[in-house]
């Protein structure tokens, strides 16, 4: 169902942190489960189908009772998933003897809107996503001539774009791209490879997920500068 997108396990994460969580990974395209407890994140049976860990530390789940028992799931299966642990900064200290035995980062609860999302992307090798919606044509790149799909790009990172667009079309087939830059007469123009297909019933959006190939003359400083501007 979700083809090509990076899933996310939240464990142990209260309502309130859970909503923290995803508003600072929003920009990076993920998509998410919950576990609502220690125990139950150790009864996964397959976390390798998950990209990244996010989960709360606690001492009365992870430093008394439960210790031996998540000790023993990150032994058997978690090492083979990035992890991050979020942590009241007062109790750092302690979080911290867990790195290297499962845990691949600590990072303090205040610091998750300046933090989280550079850790997370940098475990995963995300892009971070901006929303950007320009005018974008798309052609098979095979053909000499063919005519262009017209369609809209709902984000864009400096590694690919979503795209919203009418015609489906098919994963794996290398296109060319140009993208009309808003607020200016300017263009970005190359090749990407269709990554995959959208779920519209859980994307509200009807395309493709596309991954820059590579560039014509100065279009990745262009998308550069539209990022940043974006960012900034």
């Amino acid at each position: 169902m979700y083809q090509g997108r990076r899933c996310v396990l939240l464990a142990g994460l209260d309502d309130a942190l859970a909503r923290r969580v995803v508003v600072a990974l929003d920009s990076l395209g993920l998509h998410f489960h919950r576990a609502t407890s220690m125990a139950s994140m150790a009864r996964i049976v397959s976390p390798a189908r998950f990209a990244i860990i996010v989960l709360a530390y606690a001492q009365d789940t992870i430093g008394r009772a439960n210790r031996d028992e998540v000790q023993a799931w990150w032994d058997s299966c978690g090492r083979c998933t990035a992890s991050v642990m979020l942590c009241p900064a007062p109790l750092m200290g302690q979080a911290q003897v867990w790195l290297g035995r499962g845990i691949s980062r600590v990072v303090a609860i205040d610091a998750i809107a300046q933090e989280l999302r550079a850790t997370v992307a940098t475990l995963i090798g995300v892009a971070p996503r901006v929303r950007l919606q320009a005018p974008v044509r798309l052609a098979p790149a095979a053909a000499q001539v063919a005519a262009a799909t017209n369609g809209k790009t709902e984000n864009i990172s400096s590694s690919g774009m979503l795209v919203s667009c009418p015609d489906a079309l098919a994963v794996g087939h290398a296109v060319r791209f140009e993208i009309d830059l808003p607020t200016s007469d300017l263009t970005i123009q190359g090749l990407a490879q269709v990554v995959r297909t959208t779920d519209p019933a859980h994307e509200g959006v009807r395309g493709i997920g596309a991954r820059f190939t590579s560039f014509v003359g100065p279009g990745a400083v262009r998308l550069h500068e539209a990022l940043s501007r974006q960012v900034h």
